[in-house]
């Protein structure tokens, strides 16, 4: 019946993009653009299904994997967007947005040790992250390291009104951010 009913699925998506010869069919990028409009227009359920089909043309597109994984998380389905992050990865190992965005699925999934694994990994190449500062300080709070969540730096280049942060703890894990004057 599930077979049935994703048969039906793919028909009405493929009828919905429409101007598509029958013998032709719908490119995997064609699929991924009306994906990309669908999920811009609010409608991440039609956007996750049209990705889907986009992949079954072209398993190696890392867009189209990345886009399915950001629908599939903004769905509150972070599992499958982990699957997703990670299958992009194999195929683009230093996509660094693709990794943080795996990392932010992890923690949304509460997969805190995964997450903190991910962030280090790119907080060592990329030290200027803030947004990676903060997830990584927040799983070892969570994971209770403490200490390792009070020892955090983020030095950005020198630049007029660039932001150095730092977090410090004395008595608690409170972070402190300090501004570069």
């Amino acid at each position: 019946m599930r077979t049935i009913a994703l048969c039906i699925l793919v028909l009405s998506e493929l009828t919905a993009l429409g101007g598509f010869a029958a013998t032709q069919g719908p490119t995997a990028e064609q699929l991924c653009n009306e994906a990309n409009g669908a999920y811009d227009r609010g409608d991440a359920l039609r956007a996750i299904s049209l990705y889907q089909l986009g992949i079954t043309l072209q398993s190696d597109s890392v867009p189209a994997r990345t886009n399915l994984a950001v629908a599939l998380a903004h769905d509150g389905r972070y599992q499958e967007a982990i699957v997703q992050y990670q299958e992009a990865l194999e195929r683009d190992p230093k996509n660094t947005m693709v990794r943080l965005n795996l990392a932010l699925a992890q923690y949304k999934q509460a997969e805190f040790e995964k997450a903190s694994a991910e962030l280090e990994s790119l907080r060592k190449e990329h030290t200027g992250s803030r947004q990676s500062l903060y997830l990584l300080t927040d799983c070892y709070l969570r994971l209770g390291k403490d200490s390792d969540a009070c020892h955090q730096d983020v030095r950005r280049k020198s630049q007029p009104g660039a932001t150095n942060i730092r977090v410090e703890c004395s008595g608690g894990a409170h972070p402190k951010q300090d501004r570069q004057m």
